[in-house]
This record gives C-alpha cells, structure tokens and sequence, in this order.
C-alpha cells in the first residue's frame, strides 16, 4: 500500500465508522423515542408486509388472517340435530365495506341484520377500517356495547347503529355485564397497553362510570404475592417507552374483568358475590380480586400461555381460552393449538375441554368463549376467522367462517360473537331492509 495513501483511507475508514455509528444512534433514537419519521416507517412496513401476506389488499394482518386451501362455506352445520338454534351476534371484518360489523345470523346461517360497528369513529380515526372492536356485549333491547383497539371510544349504539352515549377513554379489552344494570371494563393510562390499569364499573344506560379500581391498589395489597402480579425488574411503577413498544412497557396487558353474579356465588363458597374475576395476559395469570379491600384471593399462572376471556361456569369451575402461544415479542411462536381449559379454584386441578380433535382452532391473540342453554360452548377464533360451536367435550357442531366474499379459501378477523335466543329479533327493526352502503 502507498504510504501517503494509508491518511486517506484511515480517513475513509473513520468517517464511514462515525458515519454508520451516528446512523445506529439516530435510528435508536427514532425507534425508541418514536421521534419523526418513526410512525411514517412503521407504517410504510406495515403496508409492505400486507402486500405480500394478504395478496396486496393493503389490510394489517387482523382483518385477513387464515387460508384454507381447499375452501370454506360460511356456514358449516357438521352435526344439525345437536347443532344449536337461536341467533349468533358475530362482529367481523367486512372487505366490502371495509369495516367491521355486526351481523346476526339464523341457525341454519341466514343473515337476518347488519350494523355497522366502526362508523362512530369516523370523526376520530382516519382509517376506522383499521379499527378493531375490542370489547362487545348485547344487551336485553337489541342495542350493544363496543370499546376499540387504541382508539380512546366506548360507545353504546342502537340496533340501527345510531349512537345512545359515548364515553371517551382508553377503555379496552372485555366488556361484562352484572345483575344490577352496570358492566366492567378495563381503562388504560396513557393509553391501552399503559402501566397505569383501572377495573372500571360504569352504568349502561349513561355509560358514566360509577366505581374504579386501581389495578396498583392490588398490587401494593398483595404483599408477598404482588411479585406473581408485577414480572418488570424496576420498581413499580415505572412509565413504560412511550407509544407502541412491542410489549416492553406492556407490564400487565389486562383483558378481562368479570364479576362473580349471586345466582352462582354458592358454587365457589371461597369468593363473595360481586368478586372480580381477571386476566394479566403479560403474566400468564387468572386472578380473583375482592374490589373493595382491592384484596388478591386467589391466582393461578398457568399452565396456559397468553390467555384471554376467564369465566365462570356454574359448577364451581373457571374455564379459560388458552391461546397457547410463546411470550416472545419479537416472534411469537405456537405452543400448539389453542384449547379450552378448566380449573377448580378450590384444588387448582386443571382439565383440557376441548383441543385439537376433528376440528382444532388456533388464535395467536384475542379468542372468546361462551357456554350455551344446551351445554355446548362457543369458541371465537379471531386471527383464524372462525366461529365454532362445541360440545362440552369438544365435538365440533357448527362453524362460521367469514370467508372473503371473493376468494372461499381466506377468512377475515372475527372480534366477537355471541349466541342470543331465537325470539331476540322476532320484530325487525324498520333499519334492517336497508343494506350497509346505501342510502338510508
């Protein structure tokens, strides 16, 4: 090498080194203080993505999840005599009106009425087909209940879509309703995913909230047990990355809250009327906790993996949508496939209900079920975009897949779904002629 050359490419070499190392800074610095152009990227990637994984439709992969190679029907009675009747409530994406909606259908899938879902929040978001209902509950006059995915909205509309009441906050997650009028949901500060979580009862017919519990209350009460609550190292509490962290500020990510009603109270002689039954995904955790003295009364941390919508069952038992997956952020990796399973507070046995079998279901996040008058439980599968109705010990009896109206082997995102007796809509109201899209 020429001597009066090496000052040069020493030169080269530190500029280049300076050069690469201030653009890791800034890029750092971008990613986690989401500074400008962070959420210009961030959703640039996103619409490249969805451009090769949903065949170029644009969509973020919750509104176009599964492909079933060799096609589906929407509605798929496997087994009429046992199948249930009644109405199913099913909130979905819809690709032809880029929305989601609610739509009710007969036993033998005959849709009956739809209702758009997202349409309240065109004054909010510039993109409310992006939006996803988060919690959803019917209620006894055909009206509902609906809070959204990082969207600051709970709203309260009519069977026509008509708004009754909102409330706006980052109320997130499940919906439950009680025996005196009220329901539970969750409440996030600064936002969904933020640390500062709130169990907030809040009246139906004004949507105004009437009690709140600070999730930091329970912790601080739990003593010895607050470690099985709190999985970050820091000192509680400790703000999170700002905005969206991929998890790394999501200390709880609370997704249900549900209270324990007197018609089942003596089933579980440990808990009180009125006790709240909760889940803490990030911690793989089921808890009961007394909301008065914001006591810890009983918790379990597994054995399911990222788990969604806890319930009570009258015989004493809780049972629990196992969604099964790794807790790995970057990757999240299958376990196997989603199930259905049951423990006994009492003893902490725990049973699988209903897995793999005829036909297996697999949601990476969200999954709801519920059990039915007949015995049989309904299972939402969400990524996959399902809806599947089980018997207790897991014989498949009916499916709804929200097929894409022009390709039959992909599903769209299902977010909620509940079954309603056949008389609910025995009146249709005059709204439900008129199809979504047009003119009213």
């Amino acid at each position: 090498m020429d001597r009066n050359s090496l000052p040069l490419l020493v030169s080269l070499v530190c500029a280049v080194t300076i050069f690469v190392g201030g653009a890791f800074g800034a890029g750092f610095a971008v990613a986690y203080k989401q500074y400008w152009p962070f959420e210009v990227l961030r959703d640039s990637g996103r619409w490249i993505k969805s451009q090769f994984v949903e065949g170029g439709e644009g969509r973020v992969r919750h509104q176009t999840d599964s492909v079933f190679p060799g096609g589906l029907k929407t509605w798929e009675r496997l087994r009429p005599s046992a199948s249930s009747d009644g109405i199913f409530a099913i909130v979905s994406y819809n690709p032809e009106v880029d929305s989601y909606t609610l739509r009710f259908w007969d036993g033998a899938g005959a849709l009956l009425h739809e209702v758009d879902v997202n349409g309240i929040l065109s004054g909010i978001s510039d993109e409310p087909g992006f939006s996803i209902p988060h919690g959803f509950e019917m209620l006894s006059d055909g009206s509902f209940i609906v809070n959204y995915i990082v969207h600051p909205m709970m709203a309260r509309l009519d069977v026509c879509g008509e708004v009754m009441w909102t409330n706006i906050d980052f109320f997130h997650h499940s919906l439950a309703l009680t025996e005196r009028g009220t329901a539970w949901t969750w409440r996030g500060a600064p936002d969904d995913y933020g640390l500062h979580q709130f169990m907030e009862e809040f009246d139906i017919e004004s949507g105004e909230v009437v009690r709140s519990v600070p999730l930091e209350d329970v912790v601080i009460a739990a003593g010895e047990n607050a470690a099985y609550l709190n999985r970050r190292p820091e000192p509680f509490p400790v703000p999170p990355p700002p905005g969206e962290s991929d998890g790394l500020g999501d200390a709880f990510h609370p997704n249900d809250v549900e209270e324990l009603p007197s018609s089942m109270a003596a089933a579980f002689p440990q808990f009180e009327a009125g006790d709240l039954l909760i889940s803490l995904k990030s911690m793989n955790l089921v808890a009961v906790v007394g909301p008065d003295q914001r006591d810890l009364k009983w918790f379990s941390r597994g054995p399911w993996s990222r788990q969604h919508d806890p319930d009570w069952v009258a015989d004493g038992t809780i049972t629990v949508f196992d969604n099964n997956y790794s807790s790995n952020y970057i990757e999240h990796v299958p376990f196997g496939t989603s199930s259905i399973v049951s423990i006994d507070p009492k003893t902490n046995a725990v049973r699988t209900l209903v897995q793999d079998g005829e036909v297996p279901f697999q949601t990476e996040a969200m999954g709801k079920h519920e059990w039915l008058p007949s015995g049989s439980v309904l299972v939402v599968s969400s990524h996959e975009g399902r809806v599947i109705e089980y018997t207790s010990d897991g014989v498949p009896l009916t499916i709804f897949n929200n097929i894409s109206t022009t390709d039959p082997t992909r599903t769209y995102h299902v977010a909620h779904a509940r079954w309603l007796p056949a008389d609910f809509l025995t009146d249709l109201p005059s709204c439900a002629p008129v199809r979504l899209g047009q003119a009213k």
